[in-house]
C-alpha cells in the first residue's frame, strides 16, 4: 500500500504520460496496481493517458472494486476540483450505500482523501463488513479509532517531503494486520546528514 501523487500539482497530460512509463516495470511483471483520484489529479488527463481504467461503477467518478480472496477494497474519487480539500459526492456516497449492504465479506474503503473530508464516518461505522479506511493527502502515517471502533489509517507519502515509506497488509482468516515502514523524513527538502529528530521519528513511525 503506497500513497504517492501521480501528478505534480494540476493533473497535467504529461504528468500521466511519465507515470505511465514509471509504472511499466509492474506492468510486465502482471503485478496488478490500482490508481485513485486525489486533490492533484484531473480525470480528463488521466483517462486520455489511461483509458482502459475508466470505470462504470458511478457516472463521472473513477471508482474501483479490488477483489481479494480475504478481503475487497473499494477505491473511491475523493477528487474535488480546484480544491485541495476532497469530498465523496452523493452519487458515490449512495452507490457505496448499496454496495456495502450486499457484501458478506472484510471490506476496507479507501480514498485520497481522510474521513474528515469525505465525510464517510456514520455510514462506514454502521456497516459490519467494514474492517477499515485507508486514505493518503496527509503525507503522514497516522493510526486513529473512532469511538464506535473504526480504523482509520493515513499511508506515509513516497514523496520527498513527510513520512517517506510504504505499509504492508497481511491478512489470515482471523485478522489483518498493516506494518509501516518508513524510509526517511525529509522537510522541506532532502538534507545531509538526517537531523536528529528525523532519525527519531523514523524510529517511531517504524512499526
Amino acid at each position: 500500500v503506497r500513497h504517492v501523487d501521480m501528478a505534480y500539482e494540476h493533473g497535467d497530460v504529461a504528468d500521466y504520460e511519465l507515470f505511465k512509463v514509471m509504472m511499466e516495470p509492474l506492468d510486465k511483471a502482471d503485478i496488478p496496481w490500482y490508481p485513485m483520484m486525489g486533490n492533484h489529479d484531473d480525470r480528463d488527463a488521466f483517462f486520455s493517458v489511461f483509458p482502459e481504467r475508466k470505470s462504470n461503477l458511478v457516472a463521472d467518478r473513477f471508482v474501483t472494486v479490488v477483489r481479494t480472496p480475504r478481503s475487497d477494497f473499494v477505491l473511491l474519487d475523493s477528487l474535488k476540483d480546484g480544491r485541495i480539500s476532497g469530498s465523496i459526492d452523493e452519487k458515490q456516497r449512495a452507490w457505496l450505500k448499496s454496495f456495502l449492504s450486499r457484501q458478506k465479506k472484510s471490506t476496507f474503503i479507501c480514498a485520497h482523501h481522510s474521513i474528515h473530508d469525505t465525510k464517510l464516518q456514520t455510514l462506514l461505522e454502521k456497516t459490519p463488513c467494514v474492517a477499515g479506511y485507508f486514505h493518503g493527502h496527509l503525507h503522514s502515517w497516522i493510526e486513529t479509532r473512532t469511538k464506535k471502533g473504526l480504523y482509520c489509517i493515513s499511508i506515509p507519502s513516497t514523496g520527498q517531503w513527510g513520512d517517506i515509506g510504504y505499509a504492508v497488509l497481511t491478512q489470515n482468516s482471523l485478522r489483518a494486520k498493516l506494518d509501516s515502514t518508513i524510509v526517511d523524513y525529509y522537510y522541506p527538502m532532502p538534507k545531509e546528514p538526517p537531523k536528529p529528530e528525523w532519525l527519531e521519528r523514523i524510529g517511531r513511525k517504524n512499526g
